[in-house]
């Protein structure tokens, strides 16, 4: 597979074969924990910075034949300076090289799959949960059950959801990047019009949704309704998975537990959508989708201008340069749990790659230790370890002030659903929802209007799927 046909067919602004330099390694050094050019990686593991994680793990070791694997991700600047880093040190460990297609424009999964009916498919790709079944079904996806076995790789140091993301018919296809929503907040602001800050355990359940609702009219003011470029009590991006997590609250779901089944128009999940609506209309404490598009929730709070904001945890990558103190809380509670939503991604392996191996020792040393701890260092992500969360270099990791919060979030994820065309089916609910959220529909009418059409969509993926 060569640089010309991933360019052809992917319209990509980078295309590259990054292989390990003296230079690569300082800037590497120095951007990951802060080193001087010329410190030797074995001076940085005896500091304990956590290099030597990888090599405490079977399985990462310097291959008898170099080999060159090709990785197509997706993202912006700084994930990428990321993977920049990752690819560097995957070299110097294996003596592998990694051919890194960034795809920036367009649809990625279309893409991807573009890809696979040419015949050009990378070895290793990033993918979520959601297109496992259908590509499994379709024999694109390597199981890693054998390797994983060999290599005596400890799942227990997993975060169960994330692996269970990317587990089916009780195979594994991936081991997990996980990226949920957070929860984060503005302490100066909180301070200024006095409410106290929200507590940091998950369990607390006087931390719910009447108290956030509570702390919201807080900064509402009394007969005039907040504008784009003002102070908000809080923001989000208005999806719809961003919105049913306070159905997730109250004890409802989206899909049934084998993803077959709608059930997000059953009264818990109805009163959970119509919560968050009336966040935006009744209490007037979120913008408006039209306000949102002209005052970016995501912006606003980055400018110091939101109260608290519910969105990826790549945003705690960003509070370095925010004028304001930051923190992150859990979700509030429903009638019977909290949770986050989200999840992240994958990197699982062609089936049809020349270069398994390698491949798997890339994936492998994604899924290490010493990886997880330069992706949390990034801000790009949370732990995806039960032992990272544990460690100092994550607890001390500077803002928001408590990352360990934001590392709970993945006790409490709830997985993005399974289904063949969810992809289609979260763009009929997001269809369905924008008049709910203007306050020009309630929820319950909403979601009775295109549960046919879901339903439909539902049937017509699973036909592409046998039942196990």
């Amino acid at each position: 597979m060569t640089e010309l046909t991933h360019e052809a067919l992917l319209g990509t602004t980078v295309t590259s074969v990054l292989s390990v330099t003296s230079v690569s390694r300082r800037r590497w050094l120095r951007g990951t924990f802060g080193l001087a050019g010329g410190v030797s990686v074995a001076s940085a593991v005896a500091s304990g910075c956590g290099f030597g994680a990888a090599r405490e793990e079977p399985g990462l070791q310097r291959a008898a034949r170099g080999a060159r694997v090709s990785w197509m991700a997706t993202g912006g600047a700084s994930r990428v300076a990321v993977h920049e880093q990752q690819i560097a040190r995957f070299t110097e460990l294996t003596g592998h090289t990694v051919e890194f297609i960034h795809h920036n424009t367009g649809s990625y999964e279309e893409k991807l799959f573009s890809l696979y009916a040419a015949g050009s498919a990378p070895d290793i790709f990033r993918l979520e949960g959601t297109f496992i079944p259908v590509m499994v079904t379709q024999n694109q996806l390597m199981e890693l059950d054998a390797f994983i076995k060999r290599d005596k790789l400890d799942t227990a140091d997993f975060f169960e959801k994330g692996l269970a993301m990317y587990r089916w018919q009780s195979k594994q296809y991936a081991l997990p990047w996980l990226a949920f929503r957070v929860l984060f907040y503005n302490v100066d602001l909180l301070e200024r019009h006095g409410v106290a800050r929200p507590p940091m355990d998950w369990g607390d359940r006087r931390w719910n949704q009447q108290a956030f609702v509570a702390a919201l009219k807080r900064f509402v003011p009394a007969g005039t309704p907040p504008q784009p470029g003002g102070v908000w009590a809080f923001g989000t991006p208005l999806s719809a998975q961003d919105a049913w997590v306070w159905s997730l609250g109250n004890g409802a779901n989206v899909l049934t537990d084998d993803d077959r089944t709608f059930v997000l128009d059953q009264p818990a999940a109805v009163e959970g959508l119509q919560y968050f609506a009336d966040l935006i209309n009744v209490h007037k404490a979120h913008p408006t989708p039209t306000q949102a598009r002209e005052d970016a929730t995501q912006g606003a709070f980055l400018a110091g201008r939101s109260a608290f904001y519910y969105g990826a945890v790549a945003t705690a990558g960003r509070l370095k340069d925010v004028p304001f103190r930051s923190d992150t809380a859990p979700v509030p509670w429903g009638a019977k749990a909290t949770a986050t939503t989200g999840g992240g991604h994958a990197w699982p392996l062609n089936k049809g790659s020349k270069e398994q191996e390698a491949a798997w020792q890339l994936q492998r040393f994604l899924a290490s230790k010493e990886n997880d701890l330069i992706q949390v260092e990034s801000g790009e992500a949370p732990p995806f370890r039960k032992s990272t969360a544990t460690l100092r270099e994550w607890k001390e990791r500077r803002p928001p002030e408590h990352p360990e919060v934001m590392a709970q979030g993945a006790t409490y994820l709830a997985r993005r659903p399974m289904a063949p065309t969810w992809n289609r089916v979260e763009a009929a609910l997001n269809q369905a929802l924008q008049p709910v959220w203007e306050g020009r529909r309630a929820a319950r009418e909403a979601l009775q209007s295109v549960k046919p059409e879901i339903e439909s969509l539902l049937a017509e993926g699973w036909r592409q799927v046998p039942r196990s």
